[in-house]
């Protein structure tokens, strides 16, 4: 099995078993640790998402240029979020498995739209989306790799107006806002593990190994044999929950609710159905037959 492989910042624990979206979640803590940018690409329900969404950018287009000249920075973000919100529709495994809990759908929406009017709005950012324009446009091929002077110089930019993006969130309070607590640090890496994974094929060896060193993502790749699972039942949805061994708590990738693991499942009083709880949950209807289960740990 060939998996994207990272480490945890929590409690350190690698990657085991394979995603179901592009988000990335520790299968020992639960938290989001990566966003994989193969799957986002490449998952049917990731893939381009369809006239009803390109409607929608055309005719929002002119609201937003409208709003940015005039310096609505609140129009603006609404126009934005009304885009990521309808792009979620479209495109699920681009998101969060939690992307079906509402509350988790506006705030993500939120902090993506802020972001882009960050960029849209600060005079700093502005300037270097346009040096990354333009080291875009300037970049030369020898065959199927892109030529390594131009390359660094898009990287260069691109680390700019990452650091800035980020320092601006960072000072607006951004950060405490992100559904799955997401630090300065880890959007950062974040941003590089997409770069990386969007230009590790079009690079040359040496090119590879010095991006993978200053982005501090080397051996993040591996072939895993598969790991040994304990069959668990997710509390919330009913569904089937592979776990690790020595996991604590885990995200159901089917109804994306953080699940308690660390003690033997608690069985229904009315069907006799084994679950295991959400995390922090002190009561729980059963997904089989709807008693109300009270939880005791």
């Amino acid at each position: 099995m060939y998996l994207k492989k990272v480490r945890c910042r929590d409690c350190g624990g690698s990657k085991v078993t394979p995603p179901s979206t592009a988000y990335v979640y520790c299968d020992y803590c639960g938290i989001l640790i990566d966003w994989d940018f193969q799957i986002a690409i490449n998952s049917s329900e990731s893939a381009q998402p369809g006239p009803q969404y390109e409607a929608l950018c055309v005719a929002l287009h002119p609201k937003m240029e409208e709003a940015r000249l005039a310096g609505d920075m609140t129009r603006y973000t609404e126009c934005q979020r009304e885009l990521f919100s309808l792009h979620a529709e479209a495109c699920p495994a681009s998101y969060s498995p939690r992307i079906g809990d509402p509350a988790y759908r506006e705030a993500i929406a939120n902090y993506l739209a802020t972001m882009q009017t960050i960029s849209a709005f600060d005079e700093e950012t502005m300037q270097l989306s346009e040096e990354m324009g333009k080291a875009m446009r300037t970049l030369r091929w020898v065959g199927t790799k892109v030529r390594s002077d131009t390359f660094w110089k898009l990287f260069d930019t691109y680390r700019k107006h990452s650091e800035t993006v980020l320092s601006k969130c960072e000072e607006m309070g951004e950060f405490e806002n992100h559904p799955d607590e997401v630090s300065r640090e880890l959007a950062a890496r974040i941003g590089y593990s997409v770069l990386a994974q969007g230009w590790l094929p079009h690079l040359a060896e040496e090119d590879s190994e010095r991006l993978l060193a200053v982005t501090n993502l080397g051996g993040e790749y591996a072939n895993l044999k598969d790991p040994e699972l304990i069959k668990r039942h997710c509390g919330n949805c009913g569904g089937d929950l592979p776990v690790v061994e020595g996991a604590r708590r885990v995200l159901c990738e089917a109804c994306g609710f953080r699940v308690d693991v660390t003690a033997a499942e608690i069985s229904c009083q009315e069907c006799g159905a084994p679950i295991s709880p959400p995390d922090g949950a002190g009561t729980q209807s059963c997904p089989y037959c709807n008693a109300e289960i009270r939880i005791i740990r």
